[in-house]
């Protein structure tokens, strides 16, 4: 279609007949306009497309994300409970000890070994999944 274009501008000045190189021209510019539409529709078409995938890999990450948080609060919430639990225990431990050591009486090997100490963390969510999840779930969600 260029090369046409190129083509009838060369030999603009060579033709003979007005008339067939209007009705020519015209149909040169029609092509010209219907080949340009279709190209601006297929980028158009490719940008929205690439907008959309982009949006949804942005959605799924988001979403592991923030399944991984749910289950780390969980997790964080589940160690609540069990220091809440163990809590007692281990200040009746801390007093005894205390007591005995205040009154120069031995301290037996399985009362002064430390208890295991169980937690769990709560990784933060970064920025983008924190814009997802109040997009999604409303502002009040985080």
């Amino acid at each position: 279609m260029f090369k046409a274009i190129r083509d009838s501008a060369l030999v603009f000045g060579r033709r003979v007949g007005a008339g067939w190189h209007q009705i020519h021209q015209r149909k040169l510019v029609r092509l010209f306009l219907f080949e340009f539409i279709v190209v601006l529709l297929g980028v158009l078409t490719a940008q929205a497309l690439s907008n959309w995938s982009g949006n949804r890999q942005i959605a799924e990450r988001s979403e592991e994300a923030l399944a991984k948080y749910r289950r780390d609060l969980a997790d964080g919430r589940e160690t609540a409970l069990f220091w809440i639990g163990a809590m007692p225990c281990l200040q009746q431990q801390v007093s005894t000890i205390m007591v005995r050591a205040g009154n120069d009486s031995e301290i037996s090997a399985d009362l002064a070994r430390r208890p295991g100490l169980w937690s769990s963390i709560v990784e933060p969510l970064d920025v983008d999944t924190k814009l997802f999840a109040r997009r999604i779930y409303g502002p009040d969600w985080l």
